[in-house]
């Protein structure tokens, strides 16, 4: 019957050892920021986005921010219009816009500087 007792409290602390260092390490999650979807931006002008970054990025939902959401929507639009083109270089895939489409990440990165700054509203 001892051993039973210590094979079960031997048991029993493993187990709740493994629950509190379940609890106190988190599953890392990702979170989409706005200063991640600036730096998506500027290096998809400057044409250095990857198409893994863009496809990261622009696939997750935005939930904690609306207006990071709305403007993830509006990039998504050109997913759906077909998927940005792609130029390799080394093996690596890099997206590749018409101009039109870099008028709209050029339009969407210059409303996120005037959100920043705090421009959003003007009175006139």
């Amino acid at each position: 019957m001892m051993e039973f007792l210590l094979l079960f409290a031997a048991t029993l602390l493993v187990m709740v050892g493994f629950v509190l260092l379940q609890a106190r390490l988190r599953i890392p999650r990702y979170r989409t920021e706005r200063a991640d979807l600036r730096d998506l931006l500027q290096d998809a002008l400057a044409g250095r986005a990857r198409t893994e970054r863009w496809d990261l990025i622009i696939g997750i939902p935005v939930r904690h921010d609306e207006q990071l959401e709305a403007w993830r929507l509006r990039l998504v639009t050109l997913a759906d219009q077909g998927r940005p083109g792609a130029r390799k270089n080394n093996g690596i895939s890099y997206c590749h816009f018409h101009p039109g489409e870099r008028e709209l990440l050029q339009r969407i990165l210059q409303e996120m500087t005037y959100a920043e700054r705090g421009l959003t509203r003007r009175s006139f």
